[in-house]
Order: C-alpha cells, then sequence, then structure tokens
C-alpha cells in the first residue's frame, strides 16, 4: 500500500494508484486498508469523501471483468501512473486532476479487447494544431468597451449597472445604457456566466456573443445569440425571446440549451418545461423535455428527437459527456473551449467523422491532456510532435 503520499486536498487521494484501484476492484484487503485508514486520519474524511464522490460522479463502470481483463486494466492503470510521473520529473508539469482524468478514463469506458489491437491494423491520422492568440472577454456599451477576466461571473442590477466578480475575487460595478442594446463577446477559449436583470442565468461557451438590455421592458424579453448558450429563464408573464440567426425561441420559464455558431449544425436542447421554435422559414415547432431540434444551413427545420440532456449541457459543468460521438465533433468542441485550430486531409477528415467517442472528458486547464483523453476515449493512440497531433485509428 501507498502509505508515502501526504493526503492534503482529494485530488491527492485521485493521484494515488491505490486509492483508484480500490475505487474499482473493492476487494477485502483495500477496504481494510482505507477504512483503517481514514480511521487513523479522521481531518481527512471531508477530502475522501470529496475523492470518491468525484469517482461516482465520473461514473466508473464497476462491472465484473474477466480475470485476465482485470490484469491487463491494472497493468494500464500502473503503466500510465508510471508514465506521468517521470515525464513530471522531466519538468513536464501536469495537475493532479488531470492525471486522474487520464486514469480513470480507463474505467468509464466499456472494456473491449480494441484497446490492444496491434499498431498494423490502425492509420495515422495528422492533425495540425497551433494555439490562437488570447483574447479578452469584453462587455461592450454605447459609451465604451470593458475587458474581463476568464469565468467572469456578471449580475445585472436594477439601476442599469452590473456587478461583476471575476476569478481572483474582485469586484467592480459597469454602468450601462438603459436604452440600448448591451453585448458580451466570449472569445474562443473563454467562458462566462451572467444573471439578466430579472434573474434568467446565462452560462456561455466560448466563441459567443450575446445582446441584451440592462433591463427589460414592455410586453417581451428578448436577447439576440450568436453561439452556444445554457439558459435557466424564470418564469414570468412576459415572454423570453432568444434571437439566433437561424431560428428565434420563445419561453416562459425553463432550462434549455442552443448552439448557434454560424459555421456548425444548430440546434436546441431541452431540459426542462416547454418552447416554442421558429425557424427563419417560418417553420414552428413546439418541443418537450428531452428533445433536439436541429436547423439546416438554410435555416430549415431538420428533425426532432430524443437525447441525453447532458451530452449538451455538461460543458457548463467542467466535462464533455460522449456517447459515440463524432471524433470530428469532438475536436471541434475542443477547438473551441481551448482556442485552438486544428486542420487535417480530406481523408483525415474522413477518418475522424466516421470514429467515435464514448464516455467523459474532463476539461482542465492542460488541453494536451483533454487530447490524450480524447484518443483513449476513441480506442485511438495519440502523440504530440512540435504543432502535430497523432491519433492512430482504425480503418
Amino acid at each position: 500500500m501507498n502509505n508515502k503520499i501526504d493526503y492534503k486536498t482529494y485530488t491527492d487521494f485521485l493521484g494515488d494508484e491505490c486509492f483508484i484501484k480500490w475505487q474499482f476492484l473493492k476487494d477485502e484487503k483495500l477496504n481494510e486498508y482505507w477504512n483503517s485508514f481514514i480511521k487513523e486520519n479522521p481531518e481527512l474524511q471531508d477530502e475522501f469523501d470529496k475523492a470518491c464522490s468525484f469517482i461516482s460522479k465520473i461514473g466508473i463502470r464497476k462491472n465484473i471483468l474477466p480475470e485476465a481483463d482485470k490484469n491487463q486494466l491494472l497493468k494500464t492503470i500502473k503503466y500510465d501512473v508510471k508514465r506521468f510521473k517521470q515525464k513530471k520529473r522531466k519538468r513536464i508539469y501536469l495537475s493532479v486532476t488531470a492525471v486522474a482524468c487520464l486514469i480513470l478514463v480507463f474505467l468509464i469506458i466499456p472494456w473491449q479487447n480494441k484497446f490492444f489491437l496491434p499498431m498494423e491494423e490502425k492509420r495515422t491520422v495528422t492533425v495540425e494544431t497551433s494555439v490562437l492568440s488570447p483574447e479578452d472577454i469584453y462587455i461592450i456599451t454605447p459609451s465604451g468597451s470593458v475587458p474581463l477576466k476568464n469565468n467572469a461571473d456578471i449580475h445585472m442590477q436594477r439601476d442599469n449597472t452590473a456587478l461583476v466578480n471575476d476569478a481572483d475575487g474582485e469586484n467592480k460595478i459597469l454602468e450601462l445604457d438603459g436604452n440600448h442594446l448591451n453585448k458580451i463577446i466570449v472569445p474562443y477559449g473563454k467562458r462566462s456566466k451572467m444573471t439578466l436583470s430579472d434573474g434568467t442565468k446565462i452560462w456561455l461557451n466560448s466563441g459567443s456573443t450575446l445582446e441584451f438590455p440592462s433591463k427589460f421592458t414592455g410586453t417581451t424579453r428578448e436577447i439576440n445569440l450568436t453561439g452556444e448558450i445554457y439558459i435557466d429563464v424564470v418564469h414570468g408573464d412576459a415572454p423570453f425571446i432568444v434571437h439566433a440567426e437561424k431560428f428565434d425561441v420563445k419561453v416562459y420559464g425553463t432550462k434549455f440549451n442552443i448552439t448557434a455558431y454560424s459555421n456548425s449544425e444548430n440546434f436546441v436542447v431541452l431540459e426542462s418545461g416547454s418552447v416554442s421554435v421558429k425557424s427563419k422559414s417560418k417553420e414552428e415547432l413546439h418541443i418537450e423535455p428531452r428533445e433536439m431540434v436541429t436547423f439546416k444551413n438554410d435555416g430549415r427545420t431538420i428533425k426532432t428527437k430524443n437525447v441525453n440532456i447532458s451530452e449538451f449541457t455538461s460543458w457548463k459543468d467542467g466535462y464533455l459527456e460522449l456517447n459515440r460521438t463524432s471524433m470530428l465533433d469532438v475536436l471541434k468542441r475542443i477547438e473551441r473551449y481551448y482556442n485552438l485550430s486544428f486542420s487535417y486531409s480530406d481523408k483525415d477528415y474522413n477518418s475522424l467523422k466516421n470514429k467515435t467517442c464514448t464516455g467523459r472528458i474532463i476539461l482542465t486547464e492542460n488541453s494536451a491532456n483533454v487530447l490524450t483523453t480524447f484518443a483513449l476515449l476513441s480506442a485511438a493512440k495519440f502523440e504530440e510532435d512540435n504543432q502535430r497531433i497523432l491519433i492512430d485509428v482504425e480503418p
């Protein structure tokens, strides 16, 4: 057993191979060890429970494996821990949470022998990558613009001002124009959250622009969107309307996700309540909870179907949930989230489009860790070579 780790926070437990094995295997010796450990260290109970809860939330599959597969799994975990320790000695610093994420990915996905296929049965997809120039989040008003830090939390007040809480705990008051729309621009690689004057909460994903009034007046509450938001609309007599380029969404009080990027498929996913979605071609649909409506490039509706909500809303909670999701689609999400730029050949484009991923990717601060997890979830091997990403995928 590993008793050399100086446990202080739950991430120390997540970085411990012994703890990970115990969470997966739950055998008597490991149970005895960890029960004894927590009795001897009661001050760590909260952090210990938090680590257990984290693993439970990630969704580890605890189905019983054949002994051979179990041994192979433990070998993989051990190798993964050793590899990252070696990298750390080379001064490639990785967060403990990111390492834990990469260990846990083996437990999240269904156990399949395809992880150990010989390399000659796969082909290498080369993805050229570059980090784009960082930009600030901006609130733009008729009187000027104000830069904000990442993850700023903005609360609209009733006196035409906004209270901004940034990631460092600093607060500032912004003066807004009560007679004109204001705008928040969230560039790729950044995210933000805001509460409108009526109490409606909005999470803005990377690459999003939102126009909004400092306070709502009249018979409707209206905002304009380009990009992606998750929104929790406060119920009110005045209907709430979200205008996007290809459609409008009308609600009274509900929770839903809107994806309306100009260069990708647009859709609305409803979590609760009821909404009316009207395309620019005047087609109108009423959708129910757990339904998604998708739009063609010309703005016409393409289809409505039932979906797993968390696959479309998990980004606001710091992870991506994938269920046979196209590798190409996952790369696009990672591009936006980390402000990266990927390019690949037409042949590689088709390979990525036809290959799928299942599992969860924790969106840590280190994009390289996320890409490694992505490769593992897609039953592929991943390697960085300067500005290139090499992903071995099945033909």
